[in-house]
């Protein structure tokens, strides 16, 4: 997209007496960008004020480009207002409208709002989500700043009338339920539901720390993986597969871990037993969980209660 904005040669141009004037299909071309950039949702306020420093001009600047065409900027912002106000005319005829919202907890915080609505189409109704927000702050949110918001988003950017809003869908953290309990002030019957990706993880955290013996093992294990290139080689010599390792920013990666040790728990026995030149220390660890048969069968039930119950989870 930067490319096509701003890598015209003259041979896509045409002499205009003292000025060169852009071909038509040159036109036409950019256009079918920038509309097919902000049909894809790509966030408003990115592309709100190309002059300031979250706009489109320092995006580009910051990949070595600038926008050298002040029509360019006036077209960004002329097909940014018609798509604002296509979802406008959309949100004022659609029904059961939720929105959903989510942020960072940090500084630099970025924030989320989508809209989740039906529209009536030809006699059937269309289920249909539009990102509404993206917005970038430089301090963390609490409950009354959310929900300062997300009411100038709905009532004065889309004009939506307290009846026009269900439900708000969001993760169940403190500071969001009070948001949303403050929202309900402007929209009294609104509905709140708290996200089930977030609930299910809560409850595999929980599940989790019951299991100290099969945690403990996935922690060594996972250390082991990732420092050991040996350790790696060895373990794919006796199952033929990669080894898997968890990630602290995908959840329930720490279950893939654990399903692919019960499933290959022979395998695994061998990697910490049969070699002694790799993670001397991590292997000390390990085969302590394996010192006596209690302690291997409580691993062993405790791999097996994580795989039956984790796998409907995930």
């Amino acid at each position: 997209m930067i490319h096509n904005f701003v890598n015209e040669k003259n041979l896509e141009r045409i002499n205009n007496g003292d000025s060169f004037i852009l071909k038509p299909e040159t036109i036409a071309k950019r256009m079918k960008i920038v509309y097919a950039v902000l049909e894809d949702n790509v966030a408003f306020e990115i592309f709100n004020s190309p002059v300031s420093e979250n706009g489109l001009a320092a995006v580009l600047q910051s990949h070595g480009y600038s926008l050298p065409y002040r029509e360019l900027r006036d077209l960004i912002q002329s097909m940014l207002d018609m798509l604002l106000e296509d979802l406008r005319k959309e949100l004022t005829t659609a029904s059961n409208i939720c929105i959903i919202f989510d942020g960072t907890p940090s500084i630099c915080e970025v924030f989320a709002v989508m809209f989740r609505y039906t529209i009536l189409l030809n006699g059937k109704y269309e289920l249909r989500q539009k990102l509404g927000s993206l917005r970038f702050y430089n301090k963390s949110f609490n409950s009354d700043n959310l929900a300062a918001v997300i009411v100038e988003l709905l009532l004065k950017k889309f004009n939506l009338k307290m009846d026009q809003i269900k439900h708000v869908i969001c993760d169940g953290a403190y500071v969001n339920t009070k948001a949303v309990n403050n929202l309900r002030i402007i929209y009294p019957k609104l509905g709140h539901l708290i996200c089930l990706s977030h609930s299910t993880n809560i409850i595999g955290l929980k599940l989790s720390s019951c299991l100290e013996i099969a945690m403990k093992l996935e922690s060594k294990w996972c250390n082991m993986i990732n420092t050991s290139p040996t350790a790696c080689y060895c373990f794919k010599k006796y199952s033929n597969k990669s080894a898997l390792t968890s990630s602290e920013t995908r959840w329930y990666s720490w279950f893939e871990v654990i399903n692919q040790i019960f499933e290959n728990f022979e395998h695994v026995e061998k990697v910490i037993f049969e070699n002694e030149e790799f993670a001397s220390n991590l292997r000390k660890d390990m085969k302590e969980l394996f010192k006596t048969n209690e302690l291997k069968q409580q691993l062993l039930i405790e791999l097996a209660l994580c795989v039956d119950i984790g796998s409907h989870l995930v």
